[in-house]
This record gives C-alpha cells, structure tokens and sequence, in this order.
C-alpha cells in the first residue's frame, strides 16, 4: 500500500466518520474502505464500508486522515478516483 495518492476527506467528514467507526463491534482496527461498484448514468457509484485494516490487499492504496485510515480498492479504476474529495456523510 501506498500513501501517495491525491483524495480528499473534509474535516468534518472525518469527525462523523470516525464517529460511525466507533459503533463498531469488537477489537479490530477497522478501516474505511471505498471502491466503486457500478455506474448510474453517466456518474459512478461507490461503496464505502468499515472492514478490518488486515483485509487490506498489497496493491490497494491506502490514505490516512489523522485516525482515520481510509483504503480505496485497487480493483476500482485508480484515474477515476484519483482527486476525488468527499465531503458531506
């Protein structure tokens, strides 16, 4: 995994996704995890979801908000989430 890769969380974002984070059941570091799974019109949907950091594949990228890992899929098309912000949960 690599850190360099340009995508965007606002702080504030962050902060409601930490707290959703913390709702998780047991002792795992969970990451977010974030790959797109399909395409409506012309706009590409995405799935996000908690899964523990051990799940994480070598070839995936991961970027780091503070406490917030956030792994983006390999098998997701990497110039289509390149730059990519999110900003409002």
């Amino acid at each position: 995994m690599t850190d360099e890769f340009k995508f965007h969380i606002g702080d504030t974002a962050v902060e409601k996704i930490l707290e959703l984070k913390d709702q998780e059941p047991g002792d795992k570091e969970y990451a977010l995890f974030l790959q797109i799974d399909g395409v409506h019109g012309n706009q590409f949907t995405y799935d996000l979801s908690f899964l523990d950091i051990g799940q994480a594949r070598s070839d995936d990228k991961r970027v780091d908000f503070g406490e917030l890992p956030v792994i983006i899929a390999s098998a997701s098309p990497q110039e289509t989430m390149q730059d990519l912000s999110l900003i409002h949960i």
